[in-house]
């Protein structure tokens, strides 16, 4: 069983046809239709209008009509609902997911909702946000979902998108004095912000892209303060995984004229222990398009070591330095051979680029705790990866190494001002920070 790519026309025109309301609820008419009924009507109570999703994989049938029936949504995934219905319950999902990401997509191409409800277990979940996905940051998405839980890795759902997970803390079966109150707020919510009043944000102002963890915060923080005084706006994202995917996803989009990657940890974590991987796509987007980067090499001196309790971790980790930053994660330092591989991915990434890039070293710490008296300082392992950076570095990448630890302010007010001047060239250094540049630059090494 396949999962056609080509629009299925009969689809399209029905699709067309479908009645403009104001949520979208998807959830399974076959195991979920009380709830359904439930939210439904609560939301009709609250003057609101909806169009009813059906992405059921059982044959049992529902005293329900939705507007979009499950047939429909296998059509558009590239089986007919007979198949789904009878295959395993892996191929069936594959192929209502394909189904409900092109349904919803299409559907809101023609305006015929302003936000989304789903409710679900695991598959109900996997299925609803796979559609929720393809919504603009902006609409309303809501899930409730009996997986919303700690031991749940929430990449899968949420993706890149403000998906408003809800923990529905007992199983959704039924109305009773545990789910009903989550219900509720559910509803009030969605229609909250339904019924926001908008504002659109003003145009015009050009942005800038920064990676940053807590770890690189302050300098992130000073660059920003200068590069915005000079008129652009900072968008930061947290390089956790969805965070770096995210970025490369709205650089694609033309949302930046530039971009400081202050901290491009999850190229190291890709490589070494993809806890926090944004995948083997990191750093292309802006490389691919020619955009102005800084580069640091920030946090790529350790990776996360498995969640998990503290004893299990020491254990596995016990000949490396590590540093526990809370009760379940661990950071690990790379060692020197670690360090090479990470130097070289980096460089490559680097070398890639169609537009100018300057790689910008902080000889005295890439992390918070890479300095002496702490639990990452190894000038080794540092030494091992700047010269091998050098080294695999393109005679086309400037190079610049301050006598500074990434933590200082001033380490991101010297990045802010070289991405400044890569933005816009001029004769000379900016004149607002020619007294600074004098000062940091002093040694600095260029090539």
């Amino acid at each position: 069983m396949g999962t056609g790519r080509r629009e299925p026309i009969e689809g399209g025109r029905l699709l067309k046809e479908k009645p403009r309301r104001d949520v979208l609820l998807i959830a399974t008419l076959d195991t979920k239709e009380e709830v359904v009924e439930y939210l439904r009507n609560r939301l009709l109570e609250k003057g609101k209008t909806v169009l009813l999703l059906d992405c059921s994989m059982a044959v049992g049938r529902s005293r329900l009509e939705p507007e979009i029936t499950r047939e429909e949504i296998a059509q558009w995934g590239g089986a007919a609902f007979s198949a789904v219905a009878t295959s395993d319950q892996f191929e069936g999902g594959r192929v209502m997911m394909e189904g409900i990401r092109r349904v919803v997509s299409a559907l809101f191409a023609e305006r015929k909702f302003r936000a989304a409800l789903g409710i679900g277990g695991s598959n109900g979940t996997l299925m609803a946000t796979a559609g929720m996905q393809e919504l603009p940051v902006g609409v309303p998405k809501v899930m409730i979902s009996a997986m919303a839980c700690g031991n749940t890795q929430f990449g899968p759902y949420v993706g890149t998108k403000d998906i408003i997970m809800i923990p529905s803390v007992a199983d959704i079966l039924g109305i009773n004095s545990i789910t009903k109150p989550i219900f509720d707020n559910a509803v009030h919510a969605l229609v909250a912000m339904l019924d926001r009043k908008e504002e659109p944000f003003p145009p015009g102002q050009e942005q800038i892209a920064l990676s940053m963890l807590g770890q690189t915060t302050p300098a992130g923080m000073a660059g920003r303060a200068l590069l915005e005084k000079e008129g652009y706006r900072v968008v930061a994202f947290h390089p956790n995984g969805v965070g770096g995917a995210a970025m490369e996803e709205w650089i694609a989009r033309g949302a930046f004229v530039g971009v400081w990657e202050l901290t491009p940890h999850e190229v190291a974590d890709e490589l070494l222990s993809r806890i926090h991987s944004a995948g083997p796509n990191r750093m292309t987007q802006a490389a691919e398009m020619g955009l102005p980067q800084v580069v640091v090499p920030g946090c790529v001196d350790f990776f996360y070591g498995s969640p998990g309790p503290p004893h299990e971790l020491a254990s596995r980790f016990r000949e490396r330095q590590t540093y526990m930053i809370n009760s379940q994660i661990m950071l690990v330092k790379i060692t020197a051979g670690e360090a090479v591989r990470v130097a070289r991915e980096l460089a490559n990434k680097m070398n890639r680029s169609r537009g100018p890039v300057t790689l910008v070293v902080p000889r005295k710490g890439i992390s918070r705790y890479d300095r002496p008296q702490y639990p990452f300082y190894n000038p080794e392992v540092d030494r091992v990866l700047f010269e091998e950076m050098k080294k695999a570095l393109s005679s086309r990448i400037r190079l610049v190494e301050l006598d500074l630890h990434i933590s200082d302010p001033q380490f991101g007010e010297a990045c802010a001002s070289i991405l400044l001047e890569m933005i816009k060239p001029v004769d000379g250094p900016l004149e607002v920070y020619r007294g600074k540049r004098k000062r940091l630059w002093k040694n600095d090494l260029f090539r």
